[in-house]
């Protein structure tokens, strides 16, 4: 379960920060994935939502078992 956490939390953070990568151009910030797929990064913020879920029910899962 610890490790399931784990892997749970690594794969959340990096699919909450996918849609956030950005670039200067030109003096200016652009959102790579706005830019490139706006749907692709509403797709990473679904994905991100669903795994922090999965994420605390685990953590719930093994607060509740003494580890």
């Amino acid at each position: 379960m610890l490790r399931k956490k784990s892997m749970l939390m690594g794969l959340a953070i990096a699919a909450t920060l996918m849609p956030l990568s950005f670039v200067f151009h030109d003096g200016r910030i652009t959102f790579l994935m706005m830019r490139d797929s706006p749907a692709g990064a509403g797709a990473f913020w679904v994905a991100a939502a669903g795994l922090w879920v999965a994420f605390t029910l685990v953590a719930r899962r093994l607060r509740g078992s003494g580890l």
